[in-house]
Formats: C-alpha cells, structure tokens, sequence
C-alpha cells in the first residue's frame, strides 16, 4: 500500500522528533511521495507533489518574514501539491504562528511542530528508504500482473478469464464494456466492499477505441497498481478481443457513424458516407429522432442504469460510447408518436435521476429526418454542458434550453447590438417607471397569465399586483391578449432574461 502522512508517525526518527498536528487533521490520509528538507522560501515551483518538507522555519521567523510572507508559503506548497509541511521548534520560532495554523487549516494542509531537534537527514533517510522500498514492490506487483495478463493472451483465454486476473491483481471489481454499452465481462473478486469511485480507459488498437476498461476498488486496494492496470491492461485486452471476438463490420459502421455526429459533422458536408453509413444500419431517412447524451464519468452502474432504461422503449435505437459519454439516437414513425416517446424517456429519466443516478442526461429537442441528427446530438450535449455545475443527478431538456441557444446563435452572427435594441425598444419604458415591472412581466409570462400564482411567485397581494399590471398597460397597452403589442413585448422580456444570465 502507498504511505500516508499519517503513517510517517510511526517511524522511529520521525517519532522521536516528538511531532504534534496542529493543522490539517482531517488530511493526514493524504498519500506521501518523498521527504525533502529545505529552508528555501521558493521551493515550491522544484517540487513534484507528495512531499514531506521539514524547515527549521529561520527564513519564516518573526525577524525574518511577516504573516503575509509565512502564508504565502503555505499556499505555494499546498499550489505544487505538497502532501505536509513539518516545523521545528526553536528559540527563534517556540510556536507555530496562528495565522499559520489557521491558513494550512483553510487549505487543508497537514502542519506539524517538531518539538525536538533531530537531524532532518535521518528523518529522510529512514522514511526515503521505505518509500523507495515500497515503490519497488509496487513495481514488481505490477509487472506480475502484466506477465499474467501476457500469459492468457498468449492462452487464447476467455475474456472473463482475463478480467478475472486483473481482478485478482488489483483487488477491483472490473468491468470490459462495449462501445455500445453491452457488458463483454466482468470479474468481482474477493475481498472488502467496493469502493464508491471508478476509474476507467480506453481499450484501443491501431488508434481505434474497440471498448472501455472501468475499474473499481475495494478496500484494500492499492492506487498504484490501479493506475498501473489502466496503463498496461488495455493494450493486452484489445489484442484478446481482436483475436477472440473481432469487431463485426456493423460495429466498425456504428463507430464511424457516431464518430460523425459527435464531431458535428452536418449530414450536407459528408453527403456520401453518412447517409451511406445511416443506410447501411437500418436508420430511415423519413423518420423522427430524438438524441440523449448521458455523461457518465465512467460509473458503469449509471451506464446499465440509462440502458435499461432506454432498451426497447423506441422502435429503432443505436447507442454508442464515446469517451464517458453514452450517446444514444431513437427513432420511430413521425412527430406525434416522436412526442410520446420523448415524454416517456423523460419520464424514466427522471426517475432515475430521482432513485439517485449521479449522472447528468441531456435530451435532444427531437425533429424529423437523420439530416438533422448532428444537430439533435449537438443539442442534447450542449444540454449538458450547461448543467454541468450541478452537484448531482439531472435530466437536461435542449427545448428548455432552446432561447439560450438561439441568442448564442444570434450572437455568433454579430445579432447582439440588435437583440440588446429590441429589448430597450420594448422594456425601456418600463424599466425607467419601474424595475418591479419587469418582475412582475417575468412572473405573469412563467405562469401563463394566472394572477394568483403570479402574485404568489412575487410575494406580492393580488391588489399589488393589479395595480402593477395597471401601470404596465398604461405604458405598453392592454395584456388581455397576445396581439401586435403583446407578442414582441413577452419576446423581449424572455430576451431580457437570457441577455442577463448570459
């Protein structure tokens, strides 16, 4: 396993050094690299990340350096990655400072007070030595790991066989998957429960993705022999799954088809092969398509999740995995039965999303014909990008998203100097006589006109409201109706809304 800072205490020089945290106590599990020794007040930009640096802190002591220089420092070393700074105490600096204590605190850096005087170079010494130990076991773990995976290659063995050894080396539950989001095996192995984190790879060969490795710790896991799985299993399993399961040419077609729409390749700049392609896999050139974009992060459980989810509910479906991301196009006769099924989709979605599926989904706002499918697919991701801050599961409607991008769209053809004049032209007035207007257009318009939930959404009492819609006609006319005044007036004020958030 990697040392951690907090198993440094247990050395015996470092120990006798008579250490005490007083900062970063909940880091102390931070994995350590290396022990260096330094006085230097610009170490920082010749670290690597993971070190223990040990200071007599003369260049940080009260006549030296003020609070501004000593915290500065601090932030340089957590800025490179250090893993815990380590101060003895002397008569130039008998304490820690506070500020010290309360900075590493802030950036969660492990401090620690030396308070006994022993040669750093022991201290390195010792603890370098069970580092460099440690780092040369690892590395023979994992070249026997790449020898036996070399072995079953060589055997011909099943895929599952293969994966299982990997299991067993990394004490992981593993998982090959298709590009299309089939499971082609998977090893659970003994050991601790797993872990909630995934980390995954590619499985290439010639530069061409043939499927995605995803691995999962347990307990007693060790994160160097993970990395080095991701490293050198790929290129081991892509061989196996050459020679045992080669690629059909309908996979080799779905890549290339995929590979076009996820490119933004539109279907008028490649007129031969993606109409070519879309024939040659079944997918009508008359029908209505709906695009879904599922950024998975590699959690494989999210990916059987939005599957399963989608399997069967739409007469013609392809899927395909690019990257993280899991891309799915369905289709069916026309629009009306296009509607149902997109209301459907979303419905299961969101109760994935509800049941506490971390990844974010994002829905195409659906259209007629596969000419138009690099841009549904173009849709549902820009849906997702722009829920990307969310901190957990959501569904993202491209068609609730729809205004954003037709003003980014607008933009990008230099329309903004005539977007920002149509707005002052509608709202001008009212913005001068009243900012409260605008609220209060804004809430009639998301509530489709109804005045009690209007003045409920304000917080605001139905004769406050009137008064306000009293104020407002008698700028921009009536609001009975959606007439020639109207219109352009709810146009602005949704204008407004995506000009100010943009």
């Amino acid at each position: 396993m990697v040392m951690t800072v907090r198993q440094i205490f247990e050395d015996a020089y470092f120990f006798a050094a008579d250490p005490t945290v007083v900062a970063g106590f909940a880091h102390l599990d931070s994995p350590l690299r290396w022990v260096h020794a330094s006085e230097q007040r610009d170490i920082a930009p010749l670290l690597r990340g993971g070190e223990l640096v040990l200071m007599e802190a003369v260049n940080l002591a009260a006549d030296t350096a003020t609070d501004s220089d000593r915290t500065a420092y601090l932030r340089a070393l957590h800025g490179a990655g250090v893993a815990a700074l380590a101060i003895e105490l002397t008569g130039r600096m008998p304490q820690v400072p506070l500020q010290m204590v309360e900075c590493a605190t802030e950036l969660g850096l492990p401090l620690i007070a030396l308070g006994r005087r022993i040669p750093f170079v022991q201290i390195c010494e010792s603890i370098n030595t069970q580092l460099a130990d440690s780092s040369l076991v690892r590395l023979r773990l994992a070249d026997s790991m790449s020898i036996a995976l070399s072995g079953t290659v060589r055997e011909l063995t099943e895929i599952p066989a293969m994966l299982a050894v990997l299991s067993a080396q990394t004490h992981a539950e593993v998982v090959l998957m298709s590009l299309s989001g089939e499971e082609i095996g998977r090893a659970a192995g003994p050991g601790g429960p797993v872990l909630p984190l995934s980390f995954s790879a590619p499985v290439s060969f010639g530069g061409t993705v043939v499927a995605h490795l995803t691995l999962r710790p347990r307990e007693e896991a060790d994160i160097y022999l993970i990395n080095a799985a991701l490293e050198r299993a790929p290129e081991l399993l892509a061989i196996a799954l050459l020679q045992l399961r080669p690629p059909s040419i309908d996979d080799r077609l779905i890549g290339q088809f995929f590979a076009m729409l996820n490119a933004g390749v539109p279907a008028e700049a490649a007129p031969e092969r993606l109409p070519e392609i879309a024939d040659r896999l079944g997918v009508p050139a008359a029908g209505a398509f709906v695009g879904i974009v599922a950024d998975l992060s590699g959690d494989i459980q999210s990916l059987r999740a939005v599957r399963a989810a989608l399997d069967g509910q739409a007469p013609g479906q392809l899927s395909h995995l690019v990257g993280t991301d899991f891309i799915v196009i369905l289709w069916c006769a026309d629009r009306l039965e296009l509607e149902k099924l997109r209301s459907v989709v979303r419905a299961k979605l969101d109760d994935l999303v509800a049941g506490g599926l971390p990844a974010i989904v994002g829905i195409g706002p659906g259209g007629s014909g596969r000419a138009n499918l690099v841009r549904e697919v173009a849709a549902a991701r820009g849906a997702v990008a722009a829920a990307e801050s969310s901190a957990g599961g959501l569904v993202a409607d491209a068609r609730e998203l729809a205004l954003p991008r037709l003003v980014r769209i607008l933009g990008g053809l230099q329309a903004q100097p005539a977007l920002d004049a149509f707005v002052e032209e509608q709202l001008g007035a009212l913005k001068a006589l009243d900012p409260d207007l605008l609220a209060t257009v804004a809430a009639l318009i998301d509530n489709w006109g109804s005045k009690t939930a209007a003045a409920r959404a304000l917080g605001v009492q139905r004769q406050t409201l009137h008064h306000r819609i009293t104020r407002i006609e008698g700028v921009v006319g009536p609001l009975s109706s959606l007439g020639a005044s109207t219109a352009p007036l709810v146009a602005a004020a949704l204008l407004d809304r995506v000009l100010q958030e943009n």
